[in-house]
């Protein structure tokens, strides 16, 4: 018996057993002495267990109220019960207490009125005035509960009598409007057929009083929660005479808990979306507890976790425990409640990883500390990024102080001696140096080198006749691209270089080739004392470094080049005539204001100048076309007048309506005293030039529109291009495709050699083409059919690859849909007559290798054609996708289930040892069907099923022969009455009806007594 005041109230485990019920009650023994009652399932049955809580008899044919909970991983339920009439005792006393008045003021007002009659005719009255009050006197009791809406409403009408204020106040209407309202036209619409089901249960006698809780509507239309009590009030005749109501607001309490409900998955979606590890430290019991999250952080299982309060400090790094308890020590003296620290955590692995931990203090009244909660976050990313930033932004100071060096146009040695002492105070580097080869380009010299001595500079012997490639140096310059090695413990080179840098404490290098118009001619190496010091974006930045000091040689030597032209051209006016007559660009040559003193006939050819035109000197001739004469000849204005260089497209329109683009380019020329001179210039017909960039143009709009993702890689496979479309199917922007590699876009569906037959195919023939599986940005992946094109210059070496993508999804998803339509029935997804034939012809190949049996059962459906002529095809078709699904929970996973068309049906049961499996089989599967069925329009149907069974070996070797037998089968079982099953061998059909027989009669034995133990 539960600890509690109650007379009635018991606890009991109770078990549905079929249409038995098997209660143990340890305290009760009213039956057989031993607490276990077996009972039969009925309509009012308290231990039925259909909802959590229930109203009905129980062991001793009282009613009572019930609540029940399963028992976790069993089949059986803990009940607990108290008797109604206790429960509803308050209220029926109330009631017979209100009865008990009214007959007793009854009786007295009998005998006043007997006795006084004729003589008192006042005292009468007043009588009947004391039994009004009286009665008023209860019922205003009854109705002045302050907290409970109280009522009585009409049996036959359903409408209030009378209501109390708190009533009227829950629902909003005042007394009078309630009493024109019925109890149900204050329910919540979704609570009217429960409502409904409890007053017919009131009327019939089966219940007396019920309670629940339900939903009301206010006057205003807001939901409100109630617990609802009602009881019957009938007369002698045990008719309903008013039904007595009590009703509590739980509005609040309810959306309390739905707000708890909602609030505590925000709490935990929160948490999991931060994706940082929170923990718990109480203070007062020195235990700690961390979550999932906060485990995997370090590598751990999910269902670690180590209680101990002390455990962090042994996977803090040694250096971090310290100063982290120092930190926390004065927070905890202090009054914060907040407060944040960071410190490493040894990884499962060994390694360390940083985290910002951010803890929470609660204290008690008195500010002393209890307890501590937080979160713990992985910072790896974020210290990455600020060494990256640290690094990047050193480099880039590196870069524009090599630049601002490189405007003072210096020498080339000074330029090195100066660069090798940014890249080390500036730069960040430990050591640089700079090395050019020789005239012969056999060795290579070190010209210039900043930072702390190093041995292997002084005694570099970098022969290039000796093949010795294993200085990184030489391999930049014979490769002509960077070198890196980012780990000098570990590098292959022999050479004895390697250890002397390790020695000087250097543990990462790169050396960066210097060109000059593409042709290498030294290298700018670079030393750091960290491993891994030279990433991508590191790389990047440097080999940029590396081309703007080749710019500036290149410049340089472009200076001084240029300084020898002038001179030639000025010592040598021949020399210019006879280069001008022979050049195959219009020459020409102006004085100070501008009127022609020179030009060739190339000139003469492409501007269409007139004999008028020559003879008058006009640099700007009539032939140039009207739309850009203005801009040409302000253009020109503007050169004369500033004295600069003179640069620009425009057009001529020759006699023949013939349109000649030209690019017209002139430089200001100057005698030894600086003084202006004149313009000497070319005139340039770019027709063909103009044409090509228009067909470009065009190729980009044509690009950009189409519908195939274009995909450009140059030699080393770095996208360089992406189309629109592209960016459409795959999901990146060009942004964050260009530089990558292709095989970003990897699915993980194609094994190794998928690629090295592809990049064979574009060695040998310059074309791939191939179906392949795409990775979007998002993670989907796709099909797709790939064209690749390698793309070679007139030396025939690789500049380029152009992919093309076309996208497959919805042709895959197609031809998906029409392979499962070749073998499967539309309407239930079941395997169709082609592939159960399959599966048949595969398992007698399989039953014959083991020497097993198999067992094909046919199916038809006894009164479905009523179900289709009542109701309709839909209903018919909605009965056997119903049926599909009923026969799966019948059979095993692996037997095979099939529609062969209409109404008819084939179970394949594979691996059979006995036969009567297969005849329990059959049992089940008609029972199952005979069940009831509950059509989507509501209807309830009932249909039955006749089975006709074939076996393998007996019946057949063959998936035709099996099912003509079964089918035959089938055709004898129809005709034997329906709702059984039929062998086509007639023996085994009696065998199986005698043992369905034997099961049946063995299941009534014991309750009809027909079984006695004898020993």
């Amino acid at each position: 018996m539960w600890p509690t005041n109650s007379k009635t109230s018991d606890a009991m485990l109770v078990k549905n057993d079929g249409d038995n019920i098997i209660v143990v009650d340890a305290t009760r023994d009213d039956f057989n002495g031993s607490g276990i009652h077996h009972l039969k399932v009925t309509k009012n049955n308290l231990y039925s267990l259909k909802k959590s809580t229930s109203v009905g008899s129980n062991l001793v044919g009282n009613m009572a109220f019930g609540a029940s909970t399963q028992i976790a991983g069993t089949s059986w339920y803990f009940l607990t019960e108290v008797a109604q009439d206790e429960v509803m005792s308050g209220l029926n006393n109330l009631l017979l207490t209100i009865r008990l008045a009214a007959m007793i003021a009854v009786i007295i007002i009998s005998i006043v009125l007997y006795l006084l009659w004729k003589q008192q005719k006042s005292a009468y009255k007043l009588a009947l005035a004391l039994k009004d009050a009286e009665l008023n006197k209860l019922l205003n009791k009854f109705h002045s509960t302050p907290f409970i809406g109280t009522g009585t409403v009409n049996a036959s009408s359903r409408k209030w009598i009378e209501v109390n204020p708190r009533l009227s106040e829950i629902f909003g209407y005042s007394a009078k409007e309630l009493k024109n309202l019925k109890f149900i036209d204050l329910s919540h619409a979704d609570e009217v057929p429960l409502d409904d089901e409890y007053y017919k249960k009131l009327k019939l006698g089966e219940i007396n009083h019920y309670t629940r809780e339900k939903r009301f509507l206010h006057k205003n239309g807001n939901l409100i929660y109630a617990r609802v009590e009602v009881t019957a009030v009938r007369n002698d005749s045990a008719d309903i005479e008013t039904y007595v109501v009590a009703i509590e607001d739980i509005t609040k309490r309810i959306v309390a808990e739905q707000a708890l409900e909602i609030s505590e998955e925000r709490l935990e979606l929160v948490v999991k979306g931060s994706n940082d590890g929170w923990w718990d430290l109480d203070l007062m019991t020195n235990t700690a507890h961390h979550s999932q999250r906060w485990w995997e952080m370090l590598g751990y299982d999910k269902n670690t976790d180590i209680i101990d309060s002390e455990y962090w400090k042994t996977l803090t790094h040694p250096i971090d425990v310290n100063p982290t308890l120092s930190y926390i020590s004065k927070v905890l003296a202090g009054k914060n409640s907040h407060y944040e620290v960071e410190l490493r955590l040894r990884h499962k692995d060994n390694h360390y990883v940083p985290i910002l931990t951010r803890g929470y203090i609660l204290r008690d009244k008195d500010g002393k500390a209890t307890r501590i909660s937080g979160t713990n976050t992985d910072i790896t990313e974020f210290k990455k990024v600020d060494r990256e930033i640290v690094t990047l932004n050193r480099l880039l100071s590196m870069i524009t102080n090599t630049n601002q060096l490189i405007t003072r146009k210096p020498s080339a040695l000074v330029l090195f001696n100066e660069v090798c002492k940014i890249a080390v105070e500036d730069g960040g580097f430990n050591f640089a140096w700079v090395g050019l080869l020789t005239q012969d380009r056999n060795e290579l010299k070190c010209v210039t080198h900043a930072g702390p001595s190093c041995s292997f500079i002084e005694s570099l012997d970098a022969n290039l006749q000796k093949h010795d490639y294993n200085i990184p140096a030489i391999q930049c310059i014979t490769e002509g691209q960077y070198i890196i090695c980012n780990d000098l413990n570990t590098a292959d080179y022999q050479s004895h270089w390697v250890a002397s840098a390790l020695e000087s404490g250097y543990r990462s290098m790169v050396a960066l080739p210097i060109a000059q118009y593409g042709k290498v001619v030294g290298n700018f190496s670079l030393f750091s004392n960290d491993p891994q010091a030279f990433g991508k974006k590191e790389i990047s930045l440097l080999d940029e470094l590396a081309s703007d000091i080749s710019f500036a040689l290149e410049i340089e030597d472009s200076e001084n080049q240029r300084k020898k032209t002038e001179k030639a051209l000025m010592e040598s006016e021949a020399l210019f005539h006879n280069l001008a007559s022979n050049s195959p660009a219009g020459v020409f040559r102006t004085d100070k204001k501008g009127r022609l003193t020179y030009y060739n006939d190339n000139w003469r050819t492409v501007s269409a100048a007139n004999a008028q035109e020559l003879v008058d000197g006009r640099a700007l001739p009539s032939s140039i076309h009207h739309e850009d004469s203005k801009t040409v000849i302000a253009a020109f204005n503007k050169s004369l007048h500033d004295k600069v260089a003179f640069d620009i497209e425009y057009r001529f329109s020759h006699p023949n309506n013939q349109i000649v683009w030209v690019k017209s380019q002139a430089q200001p020329c100057y005698d030894d005293k600086g003084i202006f001179n004149g313009y000497v210039g070319t005139l340039t017909d770019i027709t063909e030039l103009k044409t090509v960039q228009e067909s470009l143009l065009m190729a980009g709009v044509v690009l950009d529109n189409s519908r195939e993702s274009i995909l450009v890689t140059d030699s080393n496979v770095n996208i360089i291009m992406v189309n629109k479309a592209f960016t459409d199917i795959e999901g990146y922007s060009a942004e964050e495709i260009l530089g990558k590699n292709p095989n970003i876009l990897n699915s993980g569906k194609h094994n190794k050699e998928y690629f090295v037959e592809m990049y064979r195919s574009l060695k040998e023939t310059g074309i791939y083409q191939s179906e392949i599986w795409n990775r979007r940005k998002d993670g989907e992946v796709h099909p797709g059919i790939l064209s690749i094109t390698a793309v070679k210059n007139i030396k025939h070496k690789i500049t380029h690859y152009v992919s093309v993508f076309t996208d497959i999804t919805s042709l895959k998803n197609t031809e998906e849909r029409l392979a499962f339509l070749a073998n499967h029935d539309v309407l239930t997804g079941l395997p169709n007559r082609m592939m159960l034939i399959s599966h048949i012809s595969h398992a007698i190949d399989v039953a014959k290798r083991q020497d097993k049996k198999i067992a094909l059962l046919l199916l038809d459906l006894d009164r479905f054609k009523n179900i289709n002529d009542s109701f309709g095809h839909l209903a018919g078709d909605d009965l056997l996708q119903q049926l599909a699904t009923r026969l799966k929970t019948k059979l095993r996973s692996n037997d095979i289930i099939a529609r062969l068309g209409g109404d008819e049906f084939v179970v394949l049961l594979e691996n059979i040892s006995r036969l009567e499996y297969v005849a329990k089989v059959a049992e089940n599967i008609i029972s199952a069907v005979e069940q009831s069925w509950l059509l989507k329009n509501n209807s309830e149907v009932h249909i039955g099923t006749s089975i006709g069974i074939s076996l393998y070996p007996d019946h057949g070797d063959n998936a035709l022969d099996l099912l003509k037998h079964a089918d035959a089968a089938l055709y004898q079982a129809k005709g034997s009455g329906r709702g059984v099953a039929n062998y086509y061998s007639e023996s085994l059909t009696h065998q199986a009806r005698r043992r369905f027989k034997l099961e049946a009669r063995l299941r009534d034995a014991i309750g009809n007594g027909e079984l006695k133990l004898h020993y």
